[in-house]
Formats: C-alpha cells, structure tokens, sequence
C-alpha cells in the first residue's frame, strides 16, 4: 500500500436495492390513488347527470312547460380539446340551471345532433312527466376518454312514457 486511503465510489448494492424498493413502493401507492380518484370523479359526475335529467322532469311537472336537458361535448378553442356538458332550459324561462361541465377525461357517448364543433342530444320532457320521441326512450353513455384496457362505463335511459330514468353500469373492453 502506498499510504493512501480508499475512497468509496458509488453505491452499494443494498442501498441501490433499498433505492429500488422504496421507489417501487412509492409508485404503487400513487397509480393506487390516481386510478381511485378517477374511479370517484366517474361516479360523481353520473350522480350529477342523473340528478339532472331527474331535476328537468320535476321542472316539466311543477312549472307545467317543456323542459329539456341537453347533453353534448363542444370543441373548446383551437385546440381539438372536447368538454362534455350538460344544462337544463325551458321555453319560457330559457336556461333553468348553469351549464355544468364533466370532470376532464369524461365524455358522452351516442349522442345524436351535430351542430358545428358542438354535438349533444335534447331530452324534452313534456308536463306530465313524460318525454318526447319514440317509444323505446333515449339512451346515451357516459365513459372514460383515456380508458384503460377494462375501464367502467355508464349507460343512461329514460323511458319515454314515464320519463323515468334508469342508468347500468357496465364494463368497457378496449383493445
């Protein structure tokens, strides 16, 4: 030896694995939560979409004049971004709740009408609680933009006569 100390350079391969596995750790706990709020963010905006078309119904019956719920999703700016969105209107009154738009990633599905760099569905319900169209009711989706290889979609129905609405769960295959 000639007198010198050895310096250590680098790491360990215990303190790398120790790297390692907290790294791993930290990266499970965070997709864990992502994907749960997700998840949380979906469920809370058919809530909301449901409450609405129970809402234009009430508003049919109560106020004694048409009321329709527009859902859709709009081309916002120049970006080819799409916003879904849904709001209830009436004749007389014109826009009876604010335009409330879905969480980022949520889009609705089969909807009917393009108008533009808009496309949306109207459900007008009539005073006595029933909707316009034909006798099988309207149906459209809700699902996740950005889905993963199984993600959770919702459909929508509300049956023209009696104007109920009902909503199915399903789960979407992407491939």
């Amino acid at each position: 030896m000639d007198g010198r100390l050895k310096t250590r350079q680098g790491f360990t391969l215990m303190e790398l694995l120790i790297v390692m596995g907290l790294m791993v750790l930290l990266m499970g706990l965070a997709i864990t939560t992502f994907t749960h709020g997700r998840a949380e963010a979906m469920r809370g905006a058919v809530i909301n979409v449901r409450s609405a078309l129970v809402f234009a119904r009430q508003q049919a019956i109560t106020q004694r004049t048409p009321t329709t719920l527009i859902v859709g999703h709009e081309e916002i700016g120049r970006s080819q971004i799409m916003r879904s969105f849904y709001a209830v209107t009436n004749g007389a009154d014109g826009l009876v709740m604010t335009t409330n738009y879905l969480p980022d990633g949520i889009v609705f599905t089969n909807l009917a009408t393009s108008a533009g760099r808009t496309v949306y569905s109207a459900l007008t319900f009539r005073p006595d609680g029933s909707v316009d169209g034909d006798a099988m009711g309207h149906q459209f989706g809700m699902t996740e933009e950005y889905g993963s290889a199984q993600s959770v979609a919702f459909d929508f129905k509300v049956l023209s006569l009696t104007g109920i609405v009902k909503v199915q769960e399903r789960v979407r295959s992407v491939q």
